[in-house]
């Protein structure tokens, strides 16, 4: 998304397949320290959205997009992105996006929910917006 960044995701599984918890650390994004978090909880059920076996689900993190590919249904995954300002003023922001997924009785997502909560304290004025919204998946054949 970011050429001029030019980063790389690398995806560590566990034993039963799924991703494993990671952090991402960029020190400098537009004169900012930026920091991203993921933990990703997952049910004991093989997904069943696809025949070789991993599910593709995508978390909505503020305008960011990320693919998690799990051998077991994702039941949550709770995003964290903050941002500290490194030219000495007092700008934070924090970014916390919380995705919970339901599955109908085929083992497929039914629906993806969202809630994305945002704070900026921009010189000791502190803000919180809350937003939340939710994804219906459909099957075509």
């Amino acid at each position: 998304d970011y050429p001029e960044s030019n980063y790389e995701d690398v995806y560590t599984y566990d034993a039963k397949g799924n991703i494993l918890p990671k952090a991402l650390i960029s020190d400098n994004v537009g004169g900012e320290k930026h920091e991203v978090t993921r933990t990703v909880k997952y049910d004991n059920h093989p997904n069943v959205s696809s025949k070789i076996g991993l599910l593709i689900m995508l978390a909505t993190q503020s305008e960011n997009a990320v693919l998690y590919l799990s051998k077991n249904n994702v039941l949550e995954n709770v995003d964290g992105e903050k941002f500290i300002a490194q030219d000495g003023s007092s700008r934070t922001m924090t970014i916390k996006a919380t995705s919970v997924y339901v599955y109908g009785e085929d083992g497929k997502p039914f629906s993806q929910e969202v809630i994305n909560v945002s704070t900026a304290n921009f010189y000791g004025n502190i803000n919180t917006v809350t937003t939340s919204y939710k994804h219906y998946f459909e099957y075509v054949k």
